[in-house]
């Protein structure tokens, strides 16, 4: 039966129960276990609820009567249940525990219905007809917490209800398909993150629509790039290995006040960081907050060193200016970036560092936007820069005179 029921599956998830990477099968081990935890406290409250009720219902049996098997059994089954419950909050539940809990469900609702006729003087078919016999789809549905059609199965047979336990665990195996395709969903969406900006995964997480290439938003933008100066003679100096592992380290010290201040990195390219600010998270002071980034970058940079014993300079230009935010590329290959003259504009600034001996440079709408007054800015004037008509005024930002940031 479940194989047929396995076969309305899609391909996708019956591909994944033969070749389901370990970190996967781990996070839906994590989730059953949570699951158990849970059905441990449900237990725990049904025996406890059980035990109230006994307490306060009227008894109608004699006083000949041979012995009361409730009390017995509640205290029973409530030290089976705690015993159970710690095991799970331990995660050292064995399988085979798990079909004795459910034999152990069953057999206490049973047994109880079945003494009711010794105890309060019924005939034998008395227990047939008792509405206590209802609760049995109490435990039934107690195993579907579980995500295990299996044990939804065992409690099935255990009380011969085959109608009822057909069409849960129908439901039960799709909805196990449901949460292994949770998983994949959401181990990727944390795997995207990784290669897009944050924001942009949620939003391809919450968009009603596919996103695709050629979509952008288009909002004014502080722009931040950064490149590390003579990157390349430090290059000829060090193993392929080494030479990761040093630009990696820069990259994680560069991000940290990047993404302090609220920017965003678009790209790693090489030794350059591309950041914008405002977009595509909001942020109204986008502008100082880009300037402050460039500033903590400086004095990270001044303070330490990389790899073995190396010291970085970085330049730094930023631009503020209408750009557009979006995926670039192919159906089968997108990648987040901004895009537009102003993000090449500051590009070129990062280039003029060198030409003017500066580490931070600006351009005059970053420097009106961020505040004259907050910072120390030197204007340099007005100069051409490469692939421009007009002139660009610009301002270097002094990182020691600006104070902390």
């Amino acid at each position: 039966m479940l194989a047929k029921i396995y076969a309305f599956l899609p391909a996708t998830l019956r591909a994944y129960r033969h070749k389901m990477p370990p970190r996967l099968r781990e996070a839906i081990r994590i989730q059953q276990d949570s699951s158990e935890v849970l059905i441990g406290w449900i237990q725990l409250g049904v025996v406890i609820v059980f035990s109230v009720l006994y307490t306060l219902a009227p008894k109608t049996f004699g006083e000949d009567a041979e012995f009361a098997p409730v009390p017995w059994a509640l205290s029973a089954y409530l030290l089976f249940t705690l015993i159970r419950l710690i095991l799970a909050h331990n995660r050292k539940l064995p399988d085979w525990l798990l079909y004795v809990s459910v034999v152990a469900d069953i057999t206490l609702l049973f047994g109880l219905i079945w003494t009711f006729h010794i105890q309060y003087d019924q005939p034998p078919s008395f227990y047939l007809k008792a509405p206590t016999l209802l609760y049995v789809f109490i435990f039934i549905a107690l195993r579907a917490l579980r995500f295990e059609a299996r044990f939804v199965a065992t409690a099935g047979k255990v009380i011969s209800i085959l109608m009822v336990t057909t069409i849960l665990a129908i439901a039960l195996h799709r909805a196990r398909g449901l949460l292994v395709q949770s998983v994949v969903d959401s181990t990727a969406a944390r795997d995207l993150s990784r290669f897009v900006p944050t924001e942009v995964a949620q939003q391809l997480k919450s968009s009603d629509h596919e996103m695709i290439a050629g979509e952008g938003e288009v909002r004014q933008t502080t722009v931040l790039f950064a490149d590390v100066e003579k990157f390349t003679a430090l290059c000829e100096s060090m193993s392929p290995t080494e030479l990761i592992t040093t630009l990696n380290e820069f990259c994680i010290a560069v991000a940290e006040p990047i993404e302090h201040f609220g920017g965003v990195i678009n790209q790693f390219q090489g030794d350059a960081i591309l950041a914008s600010f405002n977009l595509p998270k909001a942020d109204d002071d986008h502008a100082a907050n880009a300037v402050r980034a460039a500033i903590a970058i400086q004095k990270i940079l001044a303070s330490r060193t990389f790899g073995d014993g190396l010291r970085f300079r970085s330049r730094i230009g930023v631009n503020t200016g209408v750009v557009v935010g979006g995926l670039v590329g192919t159906s089968d290959r997108l990648s987040y970036t901004v895009l537009g003259d102003d993000v090449n504009l500051a590009a070129r600034l990062e280039q003029l560092n060198k030409q003017y001996g500066t580490q931070i440079l600006v351009s005059e709408s970053t420097y009106r936007l961020a505040g004259p007054d907050d910072f120390s800015f030197q204007r340099i004037g007005a100069v051409k820069v490469r692939g421009r008509k007009a002139d660009t005024t610009i301002y270097n930002v002094d990182a020691e005179i600006s104070g902390d940031t």
